[in-house]
């Protein structure tokens, strides 16, 4: 398998270079560590690690659903309007 594809993200410089040092002291770079984990993507058709929603959040997810509002996509429902608020 090439690797004939590049990935770009924008990341907060202290989180990158803090990522860095923790990966440089198991032998991999900050590019290894992206690849691992899209293989592992890719293969598992699942992220590698377990994400958790505040309950907050999750809740004025739920109540929007339940009231009819749809969501485009994951950042949608983390701006949804606070339950009980006026659109």
């Amino acid at each position: 398998m090439g690797t004939d594809s590049v990935v770009r993200a924008r990341i907060d410089g202290y989180v990158k270079d803090a990522a860095a040092a923790v990966l440089a002291d198991m032998g991999l770079t900050v590019s290894d560590a992206i690849r691992i984990m899209l293989m592992k993507v890719a293969a598992e058709k699942a992220l590698p690690f377990h994400l958790n929603v505040p309950k907050e959040k999750a809740h004025v997810a739920s109540y929007a659903y339940r009231r009819g509002r749809r969501f485009k996509g994951a950042r949608d429902k983390m701006v949804a309007p606070r339950v009980g608020s006026t659109p």
